[in-house]
């Protein structure tokens, strides 16, 4: 029966994404990016534990996880179909147009002075807080690199690289990409680059060849292939399943040996962690719907427009909400251990992710299929402006993409609080002046010749007149 549940899953991703692909003609549709993740979390995790047995010991009882499963089914379908709601406009498609017809040099300019900006922020920041965590050494000597600082103000800087290397893209969309454009563009990407190597962070890898191939969609203004699409994403699964399975060596030169596992590495552990994402976002569900514990969108307002606020400006402003566990229990869902061995006999890893569903679920109980749908409309909605009017659009697009990695593995709270900053800052920078550089443009060509306009010159036709006379 869970077999059968994960099967139609599956079945429903690939078939809604095919036909979203077929509808769109677009290699870059939504679903093109978050399909693939869809399938990791909700077929190929599930498959591989259930059938390696590798979480028989921690659900002795498989019947429990039928409703997991089915709500799975039904709120990921329901995501899918919001993802493909929005049909493309018909002889529309200014995705690059608006860059390439109506950017100013000056604007151009100026996006690159902001870029270079916001790639040095982010540098600063991230060197900051691997001096203040205890230098390089102690930091990345870790099998999982952890970064401190000060204030989550400063923490959340390091994100500022994706914006920095979308304006440059946009700064440098019509000209050769030459070594030095490249060299600037990594290294506005240096700390989350540094993550994905040395760190051995999944998140920052697939960011960072996502943000890499959109800049260059831009530069060059044109779509890859959907072969090629889709051969990249394959390599990318393949190449991020090693690299959390030897995350602790992989890419660290000092260490002696690196066991390269790939055939086991795919077909699953034997055994898995009270941290594994299968075991969190099951778990979650179970706990949720045993004691009726759901927070009707109270978590989400906290997340987002309570937790900018600083705490010298509000110190108490969790508990004043009745939020308190955010601060003092965080990544717990708000339950203790006890209630969560009286819901499934033990405690989740602190601070391990549920994923889009088990959070959603967590927040409005069976209700996640209406905000699953709806959260899929946006995406597609998203798109379809980037297809109509490009310009900002465009910008804002990519980022959903290559952020909707945290929204599939993490949940809703972790991708909309960095595509809020990060948003907000490419509108603040970069949105004005796109909108400054069309309007002078548009002034220029609208602007009336002050030059006079040159007379007809009518000459006599000797030869006629003379033979009149």
């Amino acid at each position: 029966m869970l077999e059968a549940l994960i099967l139609l899953t599956g079945l429903a991703i690939i078939g809604i994404s095919l036909m979203g692909l077929k509808r769109s003609k677009d290699p870059l549709f939504p679903l093109t990016i978050l399909a693939p993740m869809l399938l990791y979390i909700y077929v190929y995790m599930p498959l591989t534990r259930l059938s390696s047995g590798a979480v028989d010991s921690i659900f002795p009882d498989a019947d429990k996880l039928i409703v997991v499963h089915v709500i799975n089914l039904l709120t990921v379908t329901a995501f899918c179909l919001g993802c493909i709601s929005q049909r493309r406009p018909r002889g529309i498609d200014r995705r690059f147009e608006l860059f390439r017809s109506r950017m100013a040099k000056r604007t151009q300019n100026r996006l690159f002075s902001l870029a270079i900006i916001l790639g040095l922020a982010s540098c600063s920041a991230f060197g900051y807080m691997i001096v203040y965590s205890g230098g390089w050494t102690r930091v990345f000597s870790n099998s999982k690199p952890f970064l401190n600082s000060p204030s989550g103000y400063v923490g959340e800087l390091p994100m500022l690289s994706y914006p920095a290397a979308f304006l440059l893209a946009v700064a440098f969309q019509g000209k050769r990409l030459t070594f030095i454009r490249l060299t600037l563009m990594h290294a506005v990407l240096a700390p989350q680059i540094v993550m994905a190597t040395f760190g051995g962070r999944r998140g920052p890898t697939f960011l960072v060849a996502c943000t890499l191939v959109g800049c260059w969609c831009i530069i060059r203004g044109r779509l890859p292939k959907v072969k090629w699409v889709v051969t990249g994403l394959a390599t990318m699964g393949v190449f991020m399943l090693l690299l959390g399975e030897n995350r602790s060596n992989l890419f660290r030169p000092w260490s002696s040996d690196v066991d390269v596992d790939i055939v086991s590495t795919v077909l699953g552990p034997s055994s898995v962690s009270l941290g594994d994402e299968y075991v969190t976002a099951s778990g979650t569900i179970l706990a949720s719907m045993h004691h009726d514990r759901h927070y009707w969108g109270a978590r989400y307002f906290t997340i987002f427009l309570v937790r900018p606020i600083p705490k010298q400006l509000w110190p108490t402003k969790y508990s004043d909400l009745g939020m308190g566990w955010m601060e003092t229990d965080a990544g717990r869902s708000g339950m203790t251990t006890s209630e969560w061995f009286d819901a499934i006999g033990f405690e989740t890893a602190t601070g391990a992710a549920p994923g889009m569903v088990a959070d959603l679920f967590l927040e409005f109980s069976w209700g996640c299929i209406l905000a699953c749908f709806l959260l899929g409309r946006v995406f597609s909605i998203v798109w379809k402006k980037w297809v109509q009017r490009g310009g900002i659009w465009t910008i804002f697009y990519f980022e959903m993409l290559i952020l909707s990695v945290f929204l599939v593995t993490q949940g809703l709270g972790a991708w909309m609080y960095r595509l809020i900053l990060v948003g907000v800052m490419t509108y603040v920078l970069g949105g004005r002046n796109l909108a400054k550089g069309r309007r002078n443009q548009r002034g220029v060509q609208q602007m009336p010749s002050l030059s006079p306009t040159p007379q007809p010159i009518h000459r006599r036709h000797v030869g006629s007149s003379s033979s009149r006379q």
